[in-house]
């Protein structure tokens, strides 16, 4: 309620999947995350090559070994296996590296497309599709608190297709996702004009047991 009221969290009923409530950022997705940040420093477009514990500190370095900070405490939100390659140059116990290295072998990759269609089509803002290289369909233009002047749909495939097609060329994941999109929405081609896909390499993570080495739960 905090979030919405700071006017950053918006409902969006459409996409609820009982029991959960769907909520999405506004004006963007990432408006939550930069609330959070409040005043603290923010570096975009760097990239955390290595971490090297210095005692009483961690100092953060970019592919250049230029240092980007020094943090007396640190927190990584990154994915397990991006994770465990940062821990790897560092004196972390063994169970970090363990449990991070475990952690990596539940990521899949999936492919994800834009496609903008040319009119306003009469259906939901969110669509999970039943046997289908498709598994999520969503209007993003539609999304609560956006103010967008045109038809842009997301789409996002089937793991296991993904997993198939994951060294496919580009031109052929598109042209298979194209088809896949205009026989659901029941559209003509000449319709939509789709982006190039993006395969995403870490997009889908399953729980694993246990606890992390901070105790908390997974």
């Amino acid at each position: 309620m905090q979030w919405q009221n700071a006017g950053v969290l918006k409902r969006w009923p459409e996409a609820d999947h009982d029991p959960f409530l769907a909520y999405v950022g506004r004006p963007r997705m990432s408006s939550l995350t930069r609330h959070l940040i409040g005043d603290a420093e923010m570096h975009t477009l760097t990239r955390v090559e290595r971490l090297e514990y210095l005692g009483d500190s961690w100092q953060l370095k970019d592919a250049d070994e230029q240092t980007i900070c020094y943090t007396r405490g640190l927190i990584i939100c990154a994915p397990a296996r991006q994770t465990g390659a940062l821990l790897a140059g560092t004196p972390c116990s063994v169970d970090w590296l363990t449990r991070s290295h475990n952690s990596s072998q539940t990521s899949r990759a999936q492919w994800c497309m834009a496609i903008e269609v040319n009119r306003e089509l009469p259906a939901p803002g969110y669509i999970a599709p039943d046997h289908s290289i498709i598994t999520r369909i969503v209007n993003d233009s539609h999304k609560p608190g956006r103010a967008n002047n045109f038809h842009l749909w997301m789409i996002q495939a089937d793991t296991e297709w993904s997993i198939q097609y994951a060294d496919s060329h580009h031109a052929q994941v598109q042209q298979e996702l194209e088809q896949e999109f205009c026989r659901i929405m029941q559209i003509d081609p000449q319709d939509i004009t789709s982006q190039t896909p993006h395969r995403w390499n870490l997009a889908k993570h399953e729980r694993t047991a246990g606890k992390s080495p901070c105790g908390t739960a997974n």
